[in-house]
């Protein structure tokens, strides 16, 4: 069992800028009661802070599979066990090529 989830962990990162932004101004059920808070448009810092917080660790993901094992293929190979030889390989090529 795994015992860091890395999505687990950005969504909570997430969810803690959250508090921090002015994410109640569109959408929110505070404007049923307040529509003066209602605003159309949000400011741009908070879609590139979110957009940047996302990407860093995607990042660092794609960073940190470029090794042997996974160049190869190898994480796909654990789950074809079962799959006939001939479809296994087409498998891999297919999950590692095309995602």
């Amino acid at each position: 069992q795994a015992t860091y989830l890395n999505h687990f962990y950005l969504i909570s990162l997430v969810g803690f800028v959250l508090i921090f932004l002015p994410a109640n101004r569109f959408a929110a059920w505070d404007n049923r009661r307040q529509p003066e808070l209602r605003l159309d448009s949000v400011p741009i810092w908070t879609i590139w802070l979110l957009r940047f917080q996302i990407t860093i660790p995607y990042i660092y993901g794609g960073i940190a599979k470029i090794n042997a094992d996974w160049l190869r293929g190898g994480p796909t190979c654990e789950g074809t066990s079962s799959v006939p030889s001939i479809l296994a390989e087409q498998f891999r090529y297919f999950t590692f090529r095309g995602g």
